[in-house]
């Protein structure tokens, strides 16, 4: 009986482990979903940089890392210059890994913040695009979707 109980804890103790693996992998993508969510609507609508940067949120990734969650599981793949289309600006993040984007995402965001309660005169709105920018390559890589990039139009006869 001891060898079936011990299976059992080894079957319940797997499972649970995978679970909370899981859990972090959703809430991390999530955030950075609503993050770029936020983001594109704030940034469309006008919405002051100190104020869209108060509301961008860090809590999941906070507790996933504080828990030793390694974002690597989320997306095992390193970025490729097909997910950005080639746009030199991404460039410098080619053959980055999921955890090292992720975690520049949130470092940047933590830097704006610090930003802003330095100094309220600040103009974020530029580093608040980029921002955008970023994240949506880094959900792009997580869901392995390719962008692709509009090329501008030439009218007849220029």
């Amino acid at each position: 009986m001891t060898l079936l109980q011990d299976a059992y804890q080894l079957y319940d103790g797997e499972n649970t482990r995978l679970a909370r693996r899981r859990a972090f992998q959703n809430t991390v993508v999530i955030e950075l979903n609503e993050n770029l969510a936020f983001l594109r609507e704030a940034l469309r609508e006008g919405v002051t940089g100190p104020a869209i940067v108060a509301q961008l949120d860090d809590a999941e990734y906070r507790k996933a890392i504080s828990e030793g969650f390694d974002l690597n599981t989320i997306q095992a793949d390193v970025l490729q210059v097909t997910t950005y289309a080639g746009a030199r600006e991404f460039d410098v993040y080619k053959n980055w890994d999921t955890d090292r984007l992720i975690q520049n995402v949130y470092a940047r965001i933590t830097t704006l913040k610090k930003l802003g309660a330095a100094d309220p005169r600040i103009d974020l709105t530029r580093r608040l695009q980029s921002l955008f920018k970023y994240v949506m390559v880094v959900v792009a890589h997580i869901a392995g979707i390719r962008l692709v990039r509009k090329t501008a139009q030439r009218r007849p006869g220029t």
